[in-house]
């Protein structure tokens, strides 16, 4: 126990606090050296509880340690309390699985004699949160509505305003407003009586944002101010984070947008701190909608981009199956132990019943024994019974939500082809009008005198056509790669040559910015079955990277090398390197990395995507390597050798 207090006291000196919180968790700070065991157990979890809005990293440390003490004592209420905190805290870091593990693990200690009422409803009501996140909303009232009896039957206020505000939330969600205000303002009067500040917050963020659903913003922003008050009294960052985006949207809706853009950038800086995927998520949806309404488009799409990356992050198929599967388990499991509790309580009755029968004769005996072995197989077939009945229905349901899943993702692949006809049809629109400003402009120049004042305007013209060109080429391409339009029109080929050919190409461009170009063919006979034009755009796209990304005066090697079944092409260069966040981005669309071109060349961020797309229709592998930050770079292509003899190689591969 003294090990744990020494841990605890750590603990105390590196966590930080905020606010008003900062003098409960300074006051249970105090407990931990006086307490001792269960007590102990419970201080934890409480110090657990009161970070869970402020400090989620300091919030787990402490759920870790009440979870070890309880399991230690074998405290079982104390242990259903923290799975519900530790869940919690995983819920509020947006990782619903994890939180669902932990809720339904609440439940099951809760749930074993003597059972936790108190502990049970939080669970239960937890659970129903979670399938609200996820938009299972039937579900959701289900679990909500059995918390709620729980809580009625005990009379616990606290818990009733805990079930009432996420009922209030699931009908909102149905756009049931008349329920959901009936159920917030039931909440709103349980916190009042008893005097629960953080809870009078949270109720007063939900009436904000149902009285804004209806359309009352001025009653919605006057409850929005109320909690942002009382919150930023307490510091309370996930609370003030919320209240902040609500607020923008708000302003939003009513055409205020610099009021709307300052309070979205103020939640996006608070959210960024704690490391909320969840509220990152929302604020980067609304800052996106900000900025189309301000038509600045560029930086509505980043936004827009970062909140839908961060919604396939928090809501994505994997937690959705590992819901339904601890659901499923959790159901099982509690039917095998009423079973055995069953089985159990029949055993104990017997021995009672021999005990006092000890005396009688040895027929009663058997008699008794007969038919007490009787009625243990009928109770036991008809158990088998109910339990083949319900796993016969979770099969079928198991059907349903697995057809369901298929038809979902073949929408979803049929929204992602339609999309990129979309975006090919218009590339296919914007090209003729751009090059016929090309044309014109280029008529007007030869018309000019070149000190004329226009003249430098045109060019400025002509450099944006072109660079929009460049990006409606690449954009072309991604979308005939991404249709699976492209039919590959492969032939034998040097690739030594073709390379040559490429380098040939970018070598003015290369000694415009005082670089050296340096060729190593290792296997000059090395020979690949390649698409001729798509290939060369695969080693075009590279070699004007490592020019554009290579400071003036340096060096750049391609080197061709054979191994025992493919050929491998190098390019290396002396620029500014990669990052370990640039590695994991690198192949991605539209991606920015720490690397900026070096003569202010432009990069539509697409170059390196299609790249590997089209090195993986030829079966081959693309990957960069870099020894950090300024150290430069590799990128390496390798693809299958075909194996020739001299008489084949001079007859049928393509030389240039």
């Amino acid at each position: 126990m003294r090990l744990f207090q020494a841990i605890i006291l750590l603990l105390c000196l590196s966590s930080p606090a905020f606010g008003q919180n900062r003098q409960v968790i300074d006051s249970l700070m105090q407990q931990l050296s006086s307490s001792t065991d269960s007590t102990l157990a419970r201080v934890c979890n409480a110090i657990a509880w009161e970070y869970r809005w402020y400090d989620l990293d300091s919030a787990l440390k402490y759920a870790r340690l009440g979870e070890s003490l309880s399991r230690r004592l074998n405290f079982k209420d104390g242990l259903a309390q923290n799975q519900n905190f530790t869940g919690v805290i995983y819920f509020n870091r947006g990782d619903l699985s994890k939180a669902m593990d932990f809720f339904f693990n609440a439940l099951q200690h809760a749930e074993q004699p003597p059972r936790n009422s108190v502990e049970a409803g939080y669970a239960l009501n937890n659970i129903g949160n979670v399938y609200k996140q996820q938009g299972a909303l039937p579900q959701a009232i289900e679990y909500m509505s059995r918390a709620l009896q729980e809580f009625e039957a005990i009379d616990d206020k606290r818990g009733i305003a805990y079930c009432c505000i996420r009922l209030a939330e699931t009908y909102e969600l149905m756009a049931d407003y008349d329920t959901a205000l009936k159920y917030a303002y039931r909440t709103l009067r349980l916190r009042e009586e008893t005097r629960d500040r953080d809870g009078i917050q949270s109720i007063r963020i939900r009436l904000g944002i149902i009285y804004s659903k209806i359309g009352d913003y001025d009653k919605a922003l006057g409850f929005h101010f109320a909690a942002l008050q009382s919150l930023q009294e307490t510091n309370s960052r996930w609370g003030i984070a919320t209240s902040l985006n609500n607020i923008a949207q708000i302003y939003l809706k009513q055409g205020q947008l610099d009021t709307a853009l300052s309070h979205a950038e103020a939640c996006f800086k608070i959210a960024k701190q704690f490391n909320s995927k969840e509220k990152l998520m929302d604020v980067s949806r609304t800052l996106g909608e900000i900025y189309a309404a301000k038509h600045e488009f560029e930086k509505a799409y980043t936004y827009l981009k970062l909140a839908e990356a961060l919604k396939d992050s928090v809501l994505n198929e994997q937690n959705v199956r590992a819901v339904a599967n601890m659901q499923a388990l959790y159901d099982m499991q509690r039917r095998q132990s009423q079973i055995e509790l069953l089985k159990k309580e029949n055993e104990n009755q017997g021995l009672v019943r021999n005990s006092l029968v000890g005396s009688v004769i040895f027929l009663l005996v058997i008699v008794v024994l007969s038919v007490y072995s009787y009625r243990q197989k009928r109770h036991a077939a008809a158990q088998y019974k109910a339990q083949n009945e319900y796993l016969t229905k979770l099969n079928v349901l198991l059907a349903e939500e697995r057809h369901k899943a298929e038809a979902q993702r073949q929408r979803a692949e049929e929204a992602s082809m339609f999309k990129t006809e979309i975006l090919s049809i218009a590339a296919h629109d914007l090209k003729n009008p751009l090059q016929s400003i090309l044309g014109f402009s280029a008529l007007i120049l030869e018309e000019l005198d070149s000190s004329h004042f226009l003249v430098e305007k045109i060019k400025a013209i002509r450099r944006a056509a072109e660079r929009m060109l460049i990006l409606i080429k690449d954009l072309l391409q991604n979308a005939a790669i991404e249709s699976r339009n492209i039919q590959l029109k492969v032939q034998k080929v040097l690739i030594a040559d073709l390379l040559h050919r490429v380098l040939d190409a970018n070598r003015l461009q290369a000694e415009m910015k005082l670089q050296q170009l340096d060729f190593q063919v290792l296997s000059p006979d090395a020979v690949a079955e390649i698409d001729l034009t798509w290939m060369r755009e695969v080693f075009e796209n590279l070699i004007s990277n490592a020019i554009k990304f290579t400071p003036i005066g340096k060096r750049i090697r391609v080197t061709v090398s054979e191994r025992e079944n493919y050929i491998r092409i190098e390019f290396k260069d002396e620029g500014q390197g990669l990052t370990d966040d640039d590695m994991q981005k690198l192949f991605g669309k539209f991606q920015r990395l720490s690397a900026q071109p070096t003569g202010n060349e432009t990069s539509t961020g697409l170059g390196l995507s299609i790249a590997k797309q089209l090195v993986e229709l030829h079966h081959g592998r693309i990957w960069a390597e870099s020894a950090g930050k300024d150290l430069g770079s590799t990128f390496i292509v390798e693809l299958p050798k075909v194996q020739t003899d001299e008489q084949s190689l001079a007859q049928s591969t393509t030389r240039f």
